[in-house]
């Protein structure tokens, strides 16, 4: 097993008869973020916590921020040991922690909220985050002829997780206890993703000449893709795109209420919006690889204005045909940014460190769920939505105008 663990092969030409063998890998990948991608299905796991322990939204609501600060941080620390253990070594130690995380999770007592953080937030978000970037990594080297593609069919299986595994929690449940539940899900999150972990096999990148991805970019270092003017403007564009989503996710199912949906209807075109997103990532790694980084940008930048439009004539008029419009469109264009920015690391910044730059593109997160916290803000105090998405459309239309600017100065 040792002799598996540490071998690799050598970077797979787009025209090689072993295109079995990379699906193999691309499926093992997609298992592993179909389960990786549990963690986002907090809005429909957090609901025991608030009935048999009493804790507020707000202590739960902080619970995600957490999370998504360790699961940044996460995917910026899997990619260092790496270097050191290897691509399994490390995978495996984040599934397991954050197996334990889940493990944890369901022998919560009565007690104070810090033990949630540092179960569900802190273990599972680092464990993940970590497995996150590395698997992405690894899969797509397989796929140099179509990395971003590669790339949108595993984050597909990352955001349909949070779909299915709310779906099994609503029924289980009242079935078999939330306690049991966290259990087989430590059990499986762990796993799962160990045993799909040693199917894959990581490439290596010559120090050499690349001759197979004309399309690939310098192998820069970490420090040398920080100090790139491209790199900061694409983590700008970052913000300002993932942001619509981000808010719009928040408020889906009761912004369809107020434009009119039943409520049944609502909770639907809520699922719609991330079916859409699923979607989206497919839809943005076909044409990222059809259409390269300068046409994809502004592509994506414009679905989001399109959708922000739609939604702020829905909110103005009520209109539920709108409003269903505009949430799949917002759904397809917060599925763009997954592969995109995959994509685009590799392309411009090379693929030797491109688990380091792709996660610290992700600490973008951070700032784009802020914007939910201040829409959430606007509709507690006013229950606006056109002066909702009169923002959230601001924010598109200047993610519009950044992505000529990286298109301007190129990779400089």
């Amino acid at each position: 097993m040792n002799e598996n663990m540490k071998s690799v092969e050598q970077w797979p030409t787009a025209g090689e008869s072993n295109l079995n063998r990379r699906l193999w890998f691309l499926l093992a990948g997609f298992v592993i973020m179909l389960f990786a991608g549990s963690i986002y299905a907090w809005s429909v796991l957090k609901q025991p916590f608030s009935r048999e322990f009493g804790w507020s939204a707000g202590d739960l609501g902080l619970n995600f921020t957490v999370l998504m600060c360790c699961f940044c941080i996460g995917g910026v620390i899997g990619s260092l040991i790496q270097k050191k253990l290897g691509f399994h070594w490390t995978v495996i130690g984040s599934a397991l922690l954050a197996g334990i995380g889940y493990f944890m999770v369901s022998r919560l007592r009565s007690g104070g909220v810090v033990s949630l953080y540092i179960a569900y937030g802190g273990l599972c978000g680092l464990g993940i985050g970590a497995v996150y970037s590395l698997v992405i990594s690894c899969v797509i080297g397989w796929f140099p002829d179509h990395r971003a593609g590669a790339s949108g069919v595993l984050m597909m299986g990352f955001g349909a997780s949070s779909l299915l595994v709310g779906s099994a929690a609503r029924i289980l449940f009242s079935s078999i206890g939330w306690r049991s539940f966290f259990g087989y899900l430590a059990a499986s999150t762990a796993g799962v993703i160990a045993i799909c972990a040693i199917i894959i096999r990581p490439v290596s990148i010559s120090a050499g000449k690349n001759t197979v991805d004309s399309a690939q970019g310098d192998e820069l270092s970490v420090s040398e893709t920080l100090k790139k003017a491209s790199f900061w403007l694409f983590y700008v564009f970052s913000i300002l795109i993932a942001c619509v989503g981000n808010s719009v996710i928040s408020f889906a199912k009761d912004f369809s209420v107020f434009s009119g949906a039943p409520e049944s209807f609502a909770v639907a075109l809520a699922g719609m919006l991330a079916v859409s997103n699923g979607f989206g990532r497919i839809l943005s790694g076909i044409l990222y690889d059809k259409l390269g980084k300068k046409k994809t940008l502004p592509l994506a930048a414009t679905i989001c204005v399109i959708a922000n439009g739609i939604c702020l004539w829905s909110a103005w008029t009520r209109n539920m045909a709108l409003n269903s419009l505009g949430l799949i469109l917002v759904g397809i264009s917060y599925g763009f940014m997954p592969p995109l920015t995959s994509g685009f690391i590799a392309q411009t910044y090379g693929k030797k460190n491109f688990a380091t730059n792709f996660s610290i593109v992700n600490t973008m997160l951070l700032f784009a769920s802020s914007m939910a916290t201040v829409t959430g803000k606007i509709l507690d105090r006013s229950g606006s939505y056109p002066m909702v998405f009169t923002l959230l459309l601001a924010s598109s239309l200047l993610g519009l105008l950044t992505s000529f600017f990286i298109n301007k100065i190129g990779d400089k």
